[in-house]
């Protein structure tokens, strides 16, 4: 305790200074000590924080009774406290970002997934009849331009949303096992596979879940997280590379002795899973698991 409270106290004076301390006044008493170290009344103010903060707040006469100071003295105490900061780090601190889920996954009583699409934040555009109106009415051609033109948007932000909605489909589909908890892994699934099976363009999938999450049993997970890269089993049947990862990492787990990368591959093959020393030291690496000689140590 000893060591960790001189850490404490050396950290305290570091910039931001006043961070690391316990509470509001010990941040203050040190701010204090720093940037008014000459200060003749520095140890009547240290009280008034220690021991008078919400007195001096509410009824500062009170204050300059008991510590017998002059109306000046007062307002040199109260100009000085002002000048310290109460929260040291808030310069260095974001603010928070929230995440709405796209849609909220719900395990039903049978087993099954059911989708709630949140969608209602999304405001509804619609065209106002004044101006479709108007373009019968007018016959203007700059204003039918327009009209147009709005009417290609309200489109294109409907097709976008049915085809995040059909890709979230999708989705669950492939990986229903993995979200229900029945798989530890995830299946091979590549945004290609999506494109292909909605019969659109892979650019359009990957815009479509750019950013998006959706609220699982499992948790808040980003649309992007479902999608997993494939290898190839003995029997050329695709095996997700999460699958393929989860695999050696267990055979460590359960290793009597440090296996080596060749070892675990040999292993992995005999499982069924076609796959070569080099992709293992990748796989292992990925996951920052040591290699062989490491984990001896």
């Amino acid at each position: 305790e000893e060591e960790i409270e001189k850490v404490r106290e050396r950290i305290k004076r570091y910039d931001p200074i006043g961070c690391g301390s316990k509470n509001l006044e010990e941040a203050l008493i040190t701010q204090l000590e720093i940037f008014y170290q000459n200060f003749p009344q520095k140890e009547i103010v240290k009280n008034i924080i220690q021991n008078d903060l919400s007195l001096l707040a509410t009824d500062s006469k009170e204050v300059q009774k008991k510590y017998n100071l002059s109306e000046d003295d007062l307002e040199n105490i109260k100009a000085i406290i002002r000048s310290l900061n109460p929260k040291p780090g808030a310069n260095f601190s974001k603010s928070p970002s929230f995440i709405l889920p796209e849609a909220i996954i719900r395990k039903t009583s049978d087993d099954d997934l059911e989708i709630e699409f949140n969608d209602s934040y999304i405001p509804v555009l619609r065209i106002k009849r004044e101006y479709v109106k108007a373009v019968k009415e007018t016959n203007s051609k700059e204003l039918k331009e327009k009209v147009n033109r709005a009417k290609s948007i309200v489109l294109a932000l409907e097709y976008r949303k049915n085809i995040l909605r059909k890709t979230i489909e999708k989705i669950l589909t492939h990986q229903k096992d993995f979200i229900l908890g029945k798989q530890r892994y995830l299946n091979p699934l590549t945004i290609e596979d999506i494109s292909s099976e909605l019969g659109i363009a892979i650019s359009t999938v990957s815009r479509a879940v750019k950013d998006k999450f959706i609220l699982t049993p499992i948790g808040l997970l980003p649309l992007k997280y479902f999608f997993s890269r494939s290898s190839k089993s003995i029997n050329n049947q695709k095996v997700s590379i999460d699958k393929v990862k989860k695999m050696i990492k267990e055979i460590i787990e359960n290793e009597e002795k440090p296996l080596t990368d060749e070892k675990i591959a040999s292993i992995l093959v005999n499982k069924g899973i076609k796959i070569s020393r080099r992709t293992v030291t990748k796989y292992r690496e990925e996951m920052g698991i040591p290699a062989a000689y490491k984990r001896k140590k």
